[in-house]
Parts: C-alpha cells; sequence; structure tokens
C-alpha cells in the first residue's frame, strides 16, 4: 500500500507562525526557548519608567512590549518602536528581536521585509536563538535576502543547538533533501529525533517515516508505528492514515486490527484501509503556511516551506 515518495519541496513556514503572527507580542523568559509568556509587565510601570530613563536595556525592552500589547498602557505601537529602538541601540538583542518582527509584521510602520532581516541578523550574531531561527528562515525563503540554503542551514544549526524543536526539525529537513548541506538521512533522523522528543509533530511523522524506510538506519517498523501513533493522538491526519495502513495490515508488532484501523483511516479522512494509500514527508505540503511565518504551524495550509518562530522577546535578566 507504499505511495510513491514525492520530493519534499521547499522548507515551509509554520502553521503556527500565522497564528502567533496575529497574535499579540509576548515575552520570553531568560534562558527559556519554549513559546510562552512569561515575566508580565510589572505592577508599577512608574518604576520601570524610571528604570528605563536611567536606560536599562531590559526595562526599556519591558516597556516597549507592555505598548506593542497594551498591557498596563493604551497599545502603541509608536512608543513601543521608540522604547525597542533605545534598547536596541545599546546592543540587547531581545530589543533587536522585537524590532524585527515589528518590521516583518508592518506594526507601527509600513512592512519591510529587509529591515526586519537586518534586525533579526543583529540579535542573531549575539547568539539569540529565536532570532537564528528567524535569520534562517528568512535565508531559507528568500524574504528580505536573497534565497541562501546554506546560510539557512548554518542558523538552523545554531538554534537547534540550543533547544528550539522548529530549527531542529528544519535542520533535519535540510539533511533529508539536502539543501544548504551534504544529505545525510543519519543526520536527518538524529535532529528529528531532538525535535520529536520535544513533542514536535511534524518531527515525530517524518522520523517515523524514515524509520520505516530504513533511511539513515536499519528498517524499524516497531518505532514507525509508536511515533506515527504519538503524532496521530496529536491530530495530525498523515500519521492517523499511516497508522491506520499498519494496523490494517498487522505491521510494525501491531496486531492486525481491521476495525480500529478503519478508525484511524477515517479520523485523517482516508476513508476505506483497502483503499487508503501512505502519506509522504510533512516537509513538502500540509498544515498551514503561506505568508512569512514560523515554523511548522503557522496558518492555513503550509507552502512546504521552513517557518520561524516569531515571537517578541524580553531576553534574560
Amino acid at each position: 500500500m507504499k505511495s510513491a515518495r514525492k520530493p519534499p519541496g521547499e522548507f515551509y513556514l509554520s502553521p503556527k507562525r500565522c497564528a502567533i503572527l496575529l497574535a499579540s507580542l509576548v515575552t520570553l523568559g531568560p534562558a527559556d526557548l519554549v513559546l510562552r509568556a512569561q515575566n508580565p509587565v510589572p505592577a508599577d510601570l512608574s518604576a520601570l519608567t524610571m528604570r528605563a530613563d536611567l536606560g536599562d536595556t531590559e526595562a526599556l525592552t519591558t516597556l516597549g512590549n507592555a505598548y506593542a500589547n497594551g498591557q498596563g498602557v493604551p497599545q502603541d505601537y509608536a512608543q513601543a518602536l521608540k522604547y525597542y529602538n533605545l534598547a536596541a541601540s545599546r546592543g540587547y538583542a531581545p530589543a533587536q528581536f522585537n524590532l524585527g518582527l515589528m518590521a516583518e509584521l508592518g506594526r507601527g510602520q509600513p512592512a519591510d521585509l529587509a529591515a526586519a532581516f537586518k534586525s533579526y541578523l543583529k540579535a542573531a550574531q549575539q547568539g539569540f536563538g529565536p532570532a537564528q531561527f528567524n535569520t534562517g528562515n528568512m535565508y531559507a525563503n528568500g524574504l528580505g535576502t536573497v534565497r541562501d540554503y546554506f546560510e539557512a542551514a548554518l542558523w538552523f544549526r545554531q538554534a537547534a543547538e540550543k533547544g528550539i524543536p522548529e530549527a531542529q526539525y528544519n535542520l533535519a529537513l535540510a539533511y533529508e533533501t539536502g539543501n544548504g548541506v551534504s544529505k545525510d538521512e543519519a543526520q536527518a533522523q538524529r535532529w528529528y529525533r531532538q525535535a520529536a522528543d520535544r513533542g514536535y509533530v511534524r518531527a515525530q511523522y517524518n522520523l517515523a517515516l524514515l524509520l520505516e524506510d530504513g533511511r539513515g538506519s536499519d528498517v524499524d517498523e516497531t518505532a514507525a508505528a509508536r511515533w506515527y501513533l504519538t503524532a496521530a493522538r496529536q491530530n495530525y491526519a498523515p500519521a492517523q492514515n499511516n497508522y491506520g495502513i499498519m494496523l490494517a495490515e498487522g505491521r510494525g508488532g501491531l496486531t492486525a486490527s481491521p476495525v480500529e484501523a478503519y478508525a484511524w483511516l477515517l479520523l485523517a479522512g482516508s476513508g476505506s484501509p483497502f483503499e487508503a494509500t501512505r502519506r509522504r514527508p510533512a516537509g513538502a505540503v500540509d498544515d498551514a503556511g503561506g505568508g512569512t511565518q514560523v515554523r511548522d504551524y503557522l496558518g492555513t495550509e503550509h507552502s512546504g516551506r521552513y517557518g520561524r518562530r516569531t515571537e517578541p522577546q524580553r531576553g534574560p535578566g
């Protein structure tokens, strides 16, 4: 029941990123690169403003976030840009990153991808993981700069080594397709696995494909079935499809169960287990995409490009 493998196509932007682009700016904690808001704007804005007036870069950036999000003050993108610029001029990477985000989204100014790229790059060169990820995506997709898969892979690696699952996925995809690096399916498995262990559903699915095919390692249908099920339980239709087929055929250490297989295939929208065909890599199409986005989850249907995380940062301190 295996279908012919389709080439992965372009690196895609995430569906998640589309949603994030439309959401309000959030803050990120010191060494925590997980996408989540924390360190809320202090209730005492006067104390924060006093620190900002003294040139405290963290206070300046936090005030910028307050105005960008309308937290404790009326939303005012012009004021947010003012404070971000003051912090960025002092070399503060989180503020440089936030300027890039504002430029990319066109908040308080016309959208300017070239300016966004320059700001992301400044923060990336200081070792700021989210900016390294976005810089890689802009290189991969030719946004605000010339498309350069080699540069994209360099930046994805730096962000991946900081534990950013989206970057780990994109680096794995680069190794699987040979874009910007020499094709190396063992390395692709390595990086997919790291992202998969962090719960990244596309990485779980692509890792299962490699294990099932024996690319980058010996064939391991038992592990493939386990990863398909993990992704399927996150409502990822391609994984539901492939897991259903393995159930129908009794592969991967599974007991053949046409009834359960049929249920998974229905969830995947694939219909009868006797008609379903195995779906291929997540890197080519799917999930959400379109527009500039942040990795694997950004909007509506993916266009098969690298995605990237684009949330405003507060940074360490």
